[in-house]
């Protein structure tokens, strides 16, 4: 008679059993061996009728995580279809929906995983967090709060509350959720990155430096907060630093069109208008809607003497936002500036309304 060892066994099992759904793991997934293992023993313990509904389900995680959500979707549709009751492929659904901006879907998704679970807490952060991307603000509110009701030490929702908070210009509960955040899980350099906003936004510049640079240091390639730390700099006049870190910025992402127009104004500031322009110049070919842009280069040109080039991004400025007071004043010096009173009168006159807010 054969014996076979526990080894052997375990082997024919895994043969028998898991031949398909190793493949099916292991198919256009770059994993590491171990954690094809480990995923593998999770179908193994699983029952007959569940493994392909959790290997869905988990390749479909491990696509999220590589920032491919169509495929994710595609799993977790899989999954729904094997069982329509599986709260869990709503949500991971709906978050995919929500990373690709589709978040009307992403909130349907969310509320069939909540009416299933009604106790889901991720399943009312992600809600709350596609509700914040719709400006749906005081919904997202309730549904974080539910979040942290069910789950306080979910770090997540408490950043995703700050961030709500944070766009509703509630800067001192934005800052009170970041605290809480980087309290559970202090390497979260995003949770830095938008406290350091806040305090920015609070004129409370060095705190937002300390926390830019506690970001950096989390993360070197962190563009977005080499430019806001570039911009705290700015505003406390110290212009080197500033450039400094504008270059930086560009240097990790030369697509950034705020480290440019940024720089650009450091370059203004500094008298150095060509150099000004010229960084103009690549925020508006990167962003053509970028206002402030064309308005920052108007001043540049006007600054140089060319009142025709600076009246022609006054106006393209005015264009994209018609309630640009600064614009229209600074429309009406040109104006001015080459005899045209009439029209330096009308956009002046233009100026006050709107900063009287008429």
């Amino acid at each position: 008679m054969l014996l076979l060892n526990i080894g052997n066994i375990l082997k024919l099992i895994i043969f028998i059993l898991l031949e398909e759904h190793f493949e099916l793991i292991k198919k256009e997934v770059n994993m590491k061996p171990k954690l094809i293992i480990f995923y593998l023993i999770i179908i193994l313990i699983s029952s007959c009728t569940n493994v392909n509904r959790k290997t869905y389900n988990i390749r479909g995680n491990a696509y999220t995580s590589k920032g491919l959500h169509d495929n994710a979707i595609e799993d977790y549709n899989k999954a729904i279809k094997l069982n329509p009751n599986d709260a869990e492929a709503y949500r991971s659904r709906g978050a995919a929906y929500g990373s690709k901006g589709l978040l009307d879907k992403a909130i349907e998704d969310l509320n069939k995983a909540i009416n299933l679970n009604p106790n889901y807490a991720e399943a009312y952060r992600s809600r709350g967090a596609a509700y914040g991307s719709k400006g749906l603000f005081d919904k997202a509110i309730k549904d974080l709060n539910k979040a942290i009701n069910l789950n306080p030490n979910d770090a997540k929702a408490y950043y995703n509350r700050g961030a709500v908070y944070g766009s509703k210009g509630l800067y001192d509960k934005a800052i009170e959720d970041y605290n809480k955040t980087i309290n559970l899980n202090p390497n979260d350099a995003e949770a830095y990155y938008f406290r350091g906003y806040a305090y920015g936004s609070k004129g409370l510049l060095d705190k937002a430096i300390e926390d830019f640079s506690k970001a950096i240091n989390l993360n070197p390639n962190y563009a977005e907060a080499y430019s806001l730390r570039g911009y705290a700099f700015y505003s406390k006049g110290l212009l080197n630093n500033a450039i400094e870190d504008y270059n930086k910025a560009i240097n990790l992402n030369p697509n950034l069109a705020e480290a440019y127009y940024n720089r650009g104004n450091a370059y203004g500031s500094k008298g150095l208008y060509d150099k000004a322009i010229e960084d103009f110049d690549k925020a508006i070919n990167l962003n053509p809607n970028y206002a402030k842009a064309y308005y920052f280069r108007g001043t540049a040109y006007g600054s140089k003497g060319l009142l025709d080039n600076a009246i022609e991004d006054y106006n393209k400025a005015i264009n994209l936002n018609p309630n640009y007071a600064e614009a229209y004043y600074n429309r009406g010096n040109a104006y001015d500036h080459k005899g045209l009173h009439a029209k330096a009168i009308k956009d002046f006159n233009k100026a006050k309304e709107l900063e009287n807010g008429k």
